[in-house]
């Protein structure tokens, strides 16, 4: 529990750094790969630390995990709601794969009893019995100069609809992220827009002064380099109610 703290201290560091995991040798780290269940999939990597396990990485990777006493239920959106619901919830699960000898080996022990090595490869699939994760190169996961994005996150902020990205990678900063916005409850123009590039994510206003409805939103994600993950990403956003800043009111007394 300790080393998994540790590592979840230094995943937020690296988080907020562009720089600082890719000055890291391959041989330092190691690297994940998630699936999800339509189609998309991200990557990600960080240190090597010893008697690190499948499930540190894990929660070292900066994506938001639930388990059950090592049986991972949901990483980042997808899977089950525990303890709400039960772990495995559905016919589709989380497989646990290694990248060994070129291709995925299905994993014979759960995450938290997996000890991985310097320059190792984990995977997750979403799906049933025996989905296996994207097939990418090591070579291409631990390329620095390749952008590796995190999920797409989306917000109403002051009336408007903004979206930001996290990556990693990338040092030569020559990727790029665009957004997609189209309303899909009415008929309604696309509206695109580039996303900024800050320290350690992209980040724009897709709509301003949204209004009610069902959107659309996809991302494209686009690096000369290369990317280190799925290169489109599609949200789907639903825009229930208009949305008020509330100002306290104080009274004097009287």
């Amino acid at each position: 529990m300790k080393l998994r703290r540790l590592l979840l201290g230094i995943s937020l560091l690296f988080l907020c750094s562009g720089t600082l995991l890719s000055s890291q040798e391959r041989d330092e780290q190691v690297a994940l790969v998630v699936g999800f269940g339509d189609g998309s999939y991200l990557v990600r990597c960080v240190p090597w630390m010893e008697g690190m396990t499948g499930l540190d990485l894990l929660y070292a990777s900066g994506l938001q995990i639930s388990e059950d006493r090592g049986l991972v239920c949901k990483i980042g959106p997808e899977g089950c709601d525990y303890p709400k619901e039960r772990c495995i919830c559905s016919s589709s699960y989380w497989n646990y794969w290694h990248w060994q000898d070129g291709a995925w080996r299905y994993s014979g022990v759960g995450a938290g009893g997996y000890l991985l090595h310097p320059g190792d490869v984990d995977g997750w699939a979403w799906g049933g019995a025996g989905t296996v994760p994207p097939t990418i190169a090591p070579d291409e996961i631990f390329a620095p100069e390749r952008v590796a994005p995190g999920i797409p996150r989306v917000e109403v902020v002051n009336g408007d609809l903004l979206a930001c990205v996290n990556f990693k990678g990338d040092v030569n900063g020559n990727a790029r992220i665009e957004g997609h916005c189209v309303r899909v409850d009415e008929a309604g123009s696309q509206v695109s827009c580039s996303l900024d590039r800050q320290e350690s994510r992209f980040c724009g206003t897709l709509v301003p002064e949204i209004n009610q409805g069902v959107y659309r939103i996809t991302f494209s994600i686009l690096d000369p380099d290369g990317v280190r993950g799925s290169s489109e990403w599609t949200l789907l956003f639903t825009m229930t109610s208009p949305v008020y800043i509330f100002c306290p009111f104080i009274s004097n007394g009287n």
